[in-house]
This record gives C-alpha cells, structure tokens and sequence, in this order.
C-alpha cells in the first residue's frame, strides 16, 4: 500500500517539475507547481502516518488537502486570465486561510483516530468537520464555476483544455467524496478512506 501511494505522490511532483521547467516565468506553471507539489506533500502525509500514525500528521494532511484546494483557486484565476482584483482574491481566500488555524485546534475537525486499516482509518470527527468538508466542496464549486464559464468564450484550444481540467477535477472530487465522506459517514466503512 505504501509503495502504491507514493508512486503517486512522486508522479504529481514530477509532473510540477515537468510543468515549471517548461516555463519557469510563467505564474501559471509556478501556482500548478504548487498544486503537484502540495499534492506530493499530502502524500507524503499518508506515508508517515502510515509508519508513525499520530494526530498531528492527521491534521497536517487535512490542512494540505485545504491547501491544494485553495491553490487550485489561485492557478486558475490565473490560467484563466480572470484578473480578480486583490480584494475579490481575499474574500475567496478567507473561508480556507480560517479553516487551516481550525484544523490544527484539537478536536476541531479530527478529534481521534482509532484503527489504522490497509487503505485509511477508523477515527471520531469533531465539529467542525463538516465546515472543513463543505470549505474544500465550496472551493470544488468555484472550480466548476469559473471554468464552465470561461469555456463559453474560449478559444479552440482552450476549450479543449478547460474539459481536460473539468474531467480531471471531477474525477478527483467525486472519488473523494465517495471515499472518504459517503463510505464513513453514510455506511460507516473505513476500509478505503484514504486522507484527505
């Protein structure tokens, strides 16, 4: 299992190696970077507590998951060439930047975990978990939202782009949802929930 989720982590870092050598400049290529390396990050977090379960490595994974879904935000108000004024970044910005100092309050949105299992673990979530879980699900939405709309006046290869970007999000968030919220909290398996 280990093995299986590192591979992945170290195929998204050199994929953002990849990108930002193709050009190094272009603040597109640096936030997509970001997004594989904050994804290796995150898998790196599933590794060690894998190894060394412990709560802190819970909360940093659930904090780097948040980030990954603000960094998305970011690259694609870029790539999109959307031009948000400062202040329009910030109120986008803000629900996560509040989320992040929650997740590390003990309790908050993982109070315990009790059983590592072969492909996630068994743990009690706090109450805030609902609010971190519909922060990532909003920062999902805008996602969605800002590249259906941008697709309509696109270019050719741009549209072409923007559906590669939709199926791959899509793909990502509903294997998440499914994993790690319907299976835990609906039908209460384990088994698969992956962090987040």
């Amino acid at each position: 299992m280990i093995g299986f989720v590192l591979i992945g982590g170290i195929l998204n870092l050199l994929l953002g190696i990849f990108v930002f050598l193709q050009n190094p400049t272009k603040r597109a290529n640096q936030y997509f970077s970001a997004i594989c390396f904050s994804t290796a990050v995150l898998v790196s977090f599933d590794t060690f507590f894998r190894i060394d379960p412990s709560l802190l490595i819970l909360q940093a994974a659930f904090a780097t998951a948040l980030v990954t879904a603000m960094l998305v935000i970011i690259w694609l108000e870029d790539f999109l060439e959307l031009n948000w004024s400062m202040a329009r970044k910030i109120v986008f910005m803000l629900p996560g930047v509040a989320m992040l100092g929650l997740v590390f309050v003990e309790g908050a949105v993982i109070k315990n975990f009790y059983e590592l299992l072969q492909f996630g673990y068994r743990g009690e979530f706090g109450p805030f978990f609902t609010v971190y879980s519909t922060t990532i699900f909003f920062y999902l939405i805008v996602s969605f939202y800002l590249l259906i709309k941008k697709r309509h006046t696109a270019s050719f290869v741009l549209k072409r782009q923007i559906v590669y970007i939709i199926f791959g999000i899509a793909s990502y968030s509903l294997l998440g949802i499914f994993f790690s919220l319907i299976l835990p909290n609906f039908f209460g398996i384990y088994d698969w929930t992956l962090l987040d």
